[in-house]
């Protein structure tokens, strides 16, 4: 995949809820192995923000 989209996917899915991440997930989880790392990537990134904060 080229960089440039992998990276407009990444700005992508920083824009979406968490709930959306988590569906969009289930539902590329057998299509698309790379969207979904970048879509777990995300969902770690604020999960590590979150439990910061408490």
């Amino acid at each position: 995949m080229e960089k440039e989209k992998q990276i407009g996917l990444v700005e992508q899915y920083r824009k979406m809820d968490l709930r959306e991440l988590l569906i969009r997930q289930k539902n590329e989880e057998t299509t698309f192995k790379l969207m979904n790392g970048l879509i777990q990537d995300e969902i770690d990134v604020r999960l590590k923000k979150y439990e910061k904060k408490y």
